[in-house]
């Protein structure tokens, strides 16, 4: 081949059609998938069965296949069709229903009930025909489970990765398709996890923004898809404020999260007997205000997330006093002048740690 062209060969093992994906560097080229339709040797020659519904089906959906009898009467077949040994009750024989076409063919309908291999056998005078028993590969996209994906905030540059677990899904055909801020479609690296319990889904982030990853199973979207995740240049909101080091009892500490030009919000946490309100500023967005109202004296932890993550300095430490308990002693009663060389005394008890 001259330079910049490939060949690609292949031995197709089903006689079906065949979906070729192509990607250049890990992207999509135009025109794919391409479709390429492989035929059994003995199609023509001898009554065989060809479609689809022999290899490959949805649970709790009809599916078929053609039986090309080549003018032979319909008496002169049987067909069986075997559920998978793993479930209950194993290797049930499934319903299949038989019609005769104009064609004189045989069209076999049947409907699976739950995932994994089913055995199909077409017989011609009892002899099986070319290709059979086939496997049709049952598969049930409602069992395919997302793990590892609760945060959906991420870093640019930095890799996001999660798991599918899709053990009693059955066998189809996973597609992953991640849409970057900019439009564009992302490379996706999907690898098997050891002990083959699940896929490894993982991308790399280059710009920030919102990243949309659909994931479907033979054709059907998974539970929990798409994803969307907030991606973020490394970088965290600033926090100011006299409320994050100083507070007094039953009145209103204040401070303020400032995320402008951030992708995400903020969630705050006061410990103690507290009353937190986190409201956005209406005239700036992504400056968030932080108000609370402490119940109780002592050293109060505040603690400040960024997209469910705990930014750096938190937790704060406010500590809270109660001003009230703080009175006067000494001196006449009736008289809180001050008089010249005389020194004065305050008595303070459970004021917490203001003082």
């Amino acid at each position: 081949m001259s330079r910049g062209q490939y060949q690609v060969l292949y031995y197709p093992l089903l006689a079906t059609s065949h979906k070729v994906d192509i990607k250049y560097n890990g992207l999509t080229v135009a025109e794919s998938p391409i479709e390429l339709h492989a035929k059994n040797p003995a199609t023509g020659k001898e009554p065989t069965a060809t479609g689809l519904g022999l290899y490959q089906a949805r649970v709790e959906k009809q599916t078929s296949f053609i039986i090309e009898t080549l003018g032979v009467t319909a008496q002169a077949f049987d067909i069986f069709v075997t559920g998978p040994g793993n479930v209950v009750p194993p290797n049930e024989a499934i319903p299949v229903r038989c019609y005769q076409q104009k064609d004189k063919n045989l069209l076999a309908e049947f409907k699976p009930l739950s995932a994994g291999p089913h055995k199909i056998e077409v017989l011609h005078n009892r002899e099986q025909v070319s290709g059979s028993p086939y496997v049709c590969q049952v598969y049930d996209p409602t069992k395919v489970l997302i793990l590892g994906a609760e945060d959906r905030t991420a870093t640019v540059g930095e890799p996001v990765q999660f798991r599918l677990d899709r053990r009693n899904a059955g066998y189809a055909e996973l597609n992953v398709v991640a849409i970057s801020p900019l439009g564009q479609d992302l490379p996706i690296e999907v690898a098997g996890v050891p002990g083959g319990e699940g896929d490894l889904i993982e991308f790399s982030p280059s710009v920030a923004g919102r990243y949309k990853l659909s994931l479907t199973y033979g054709g059907e979207e998974v539970p929990g898809s798409p994803l969307v995740y907030t991606v973020q240049e490394d970088r965290t909101p600033t926090v100011f404020g006299k409320g994050l080091t100083l507070g007094q009892v039953r009145d209103v500490a204040l401070f303020k999260i400032d995320g402008r030009g951030l992708e995400g919000e903020p969630r705050v946490e006061v410990q103690g007997r507290t009353r937190t309100v986190l409201q956005e500023d209406k005239e700036e967005t992504g400056l968030y205000i932080v108000k609370y109202i402490p119940e109780e004296v002592g050293h109060t932890a505040i603690h400040v997330f960024w997209n469910n993550t705990e930014i750096p300095g938190s937790p704060f430490q406010a500590r809270i006093c109660d001003s009230t308990a703080v009175r006067p002693i000494g001196g006449e009663a009736d008289h809180l002048g001050c008089e010249q060389g005389r020194a004065w005394q305050y008595g303070y008890r459970d004021t917490g740690a203001g003082l």
